[in-house]
């Protein structure tokens, strides 16, 4: 499966730059995790549809 690029907004890109560095760098593992595999996700339910929990 090929890898696909994440578009992370520049205000969301902002914010992880000032985060502690244990914290950045697990939400950057994270992103590259579902960059590999976007089937990680599942789908959030009632209010929360049309958006994906990892």
């Amino acid at each position: 499966m090929a890898a696909y690029r994440p578009d992370i907004p520049l205000h969301i890109a902002e914010i992880i730059r000032q985060l502690s560095p244990d914290l950045k760098r697990s939400v950057k593992q994270s992103v590259r995790s579902l960059s590999a595999n976007p089937l990680l996700c599942a789908p959030l339910m009632r209010e929360l549809s049309g958006l994906w929990k990892f």
